[in-house]
């Protein structure tokens, strides 16, 4: 009985997409130099923590929303990341502020990369489903491969 149901049902395999990635290495590296006194100092500090206020936490949830390229472009993609993340950005402080732990920085960091990590999951489980073409940068890694 199990080997019938194994037998029939498609198997699908989890990739972790360069879009999904990255949003999660910009969250790490935002947060690394909000901690550690060497990279506080660069330039890496305002870059990375810029697009970890203003970009990671909307394109996540695009991502998990909508994870086909036939969804939704990719310029359209970027702009509804950043007017998402305006929105998401207030909700998570007005969220904290009713928890005894207050809107002070560590609590926000944890708790937006905790919503990070949760939605990028959503996004390649959603997208593990599509076709290899159907994800978001596929033409990008397509002229990247011709090259």
């Amino acid at each position: 009985m199990t080997e019938d149901y194994l037998a029939t049902t498609p198997k699908t395999r989890l990739r972790f997409p360069a879009d999904l990635s990255a949003m999660l290495v910009i969250s790490l590296v935002a947060l690394l130099s909000i901690f550690l006194p060497v990279v506080r100092t660069s330039i890496i500090r305002p870059v990375c923590v810029l697009a970890f206020i203003f970009f990671v936490p909307g394109y996540s949830f695009v991502a998990a929303v909508l994870p086909s390229r036939s969804d939704l472009a990719y310029a359209p993609r970027v702009l509804l990341a950043v007017t998402l993340s305006i929105i998401i950005v207030p909700l998570i402080g007005f969220v904290l502020n009713f928890t005894p732990f207050a809107i002070t920085l560590v609590p926000y960091l944890a708790f937006q990369t905790v919503l990070t990590i949760i939605l990028v999951a959503i996004a390649v489980i959603r997208s593990a489903r599509l076709p290899e073409n159907d994800l978001p940068l596929a033409e990008l890694r397509e002229a990247l491969v011709r090259d």
